[in-house]
């Protein structure tokens, strides 16, 4: 894993390129768009198609991600899943580092004529305030205030519309998971891992209930108790609960046709679950 620039800007897209090298016999689970990135935001991602020679598979994914946190120096650590036989084993790949360009080098100090005197070293004398200092003053407080009134004003509109921005680009990162799930559905058990995690941590988000941690019993009991699900779309979430876990602890074999069903039954769900949500911030 390597960021393939060295320093970057607050806000600035970085890439990084994730590598990994792994017997063709297991499977990969990249990191997680969505949790697995912490303070950093991910923009988009690219990825290779699993290439196999000489007895060696080599998986590729690029990440192009955000950072809008002010530490100089900022690492990041990421998590990756591979499947063997019956077991998800969990590992981490090496941590790499950039440096964060700062903007402003140095704060600048209070200019000497707002100071109120200074005494120099010979004949102790003193300077005075400028006439206009008190007009100044005054004109600088009806500004901020100005400001601030202002700023009070905008500040639940700019919110909201602030919130209906991440909840579009929520679901736009949702919508390119789902069409890149749809090209690992001849995989059985990496479909399943991306199925849970992707459609548990969307809901998670509206009603903060842990859905990767629950059982498919817990979760077909935390359904029952939302009343924006109907009974078909509670049954539907819980029985992809339910497959997604056969395959991916139980080994069990499911057709092609059953898992493109459960994209095809969960998908409705979320996008209403969008709407719901656009259409209370604008209200």
């Amino acid at each position: 894993m390597e960021f393939l620039e060295n320093s970057v800007a607050v806000g600035e897209i970085i890439p990084l390129r994730v590598e990994i090298v792994h017997p063709p016999d297991i499977a990969i689970v990249f990191p997680d768009t969505a949790i697995d990135f912490g303070k950093f935001e991910v923009h988009h991602s690219t990825f290779q198609l699993t290439a196999t020679e000489n007895g060696v598979s080599r998986d590729e994914k690029t990440y192009y991600i955000q950072t809008f946190e002010i530490d100089s120096v900022q690492r990041l650590t990421l998590p990756c899943r591979h499947v063997l036989g019956k077991d998800t084993v969990l590992t981490f790949i090496e941590a790499d580092s950039f440096t964060l360009r700062h903007q402003v080098e140095k704060i600048p100090s209070s200019p000497d004529s707002l100071k109120k005197a200074i005494v120099f070293e010979e004949g102790l004398e003193e300077y005075e305030l400028p006439a206009d200092y008190s007009r100044a003053m005054i004109t600088i407080g009806i500004f901020l205030a100005s400001i601030l009134l202002l700023a009070l004003m905008l500040w639940r509109p700019v919110r909201k519309q602030i919130k209906l921005w991440r909840i579009k680009k929520e679901w736009k990162r949702l919508c390119a998971e789902w069409e890149e799930m749809e090209s690992t559905v001849n995989q059985p058990v990496i479909f399943a891992n991306r199925l849970n995690a992707a459609w548990k941590k969307y809901l998670d988000r509206d009603w903060k209930i842990p859905f990767l941690s629950l059982t498919s019993p817990e979760i077909e009991n935390a359904l029952s108790g939302i009343p924006d699900f109907s009974e078909s779309q509670q049954k539907i979430l819980t029985e992809a609960s339910r497959s997604s876990d056969a395959i991916i602890y139980g080994g069990i074999q499911v057709s092609k046709e059953t898992l493109e069903s459960f994209l095809n039954g969960i998908y409705p769900i979320l996008e209403e679950s969008y709407h719901r949500k656009r259409k209370a911030w604008k209200a």
